[in-house]
């Protein structure tokens, strides 16, 4: 996956990345994943010049992959 793909100003945030249509929430379901939470925003909470979302699961579902880890500005993996 690209960094900073989804902090573009592209309409298409996921062309180039492998993703099935969207699933039951409706959001595009990246592939080779390791975990996928299903949520819903319970409250939105101003900071700064973000936003910190506070959501409740509603399900999730995890696969046997490393996961990505971004640490001190670079991408990792286990």
């Amino acid at each position: 996956m690209r960094k900073k793909l989804c902090a573009t100003p592209q309409v298409d945030k996921f062309s180039g990345v492998a993703h099935q249509a969207p699933g039951d929430f409706g959001a595009p379901l990246i592939e080779g994943c390791s975990a996928r939470f299903y949520c819903v925003t319970e409250s939105v909470v101003p900071a700064g010049d973000h936003q910190i979302i506070l959501a409740r699961v509603l399900r999730y579902e995890s696969e046997p992959v490393a996961p990505l880890l971004f640490v001190r500005g670079v991408f990792a993996t286990i």
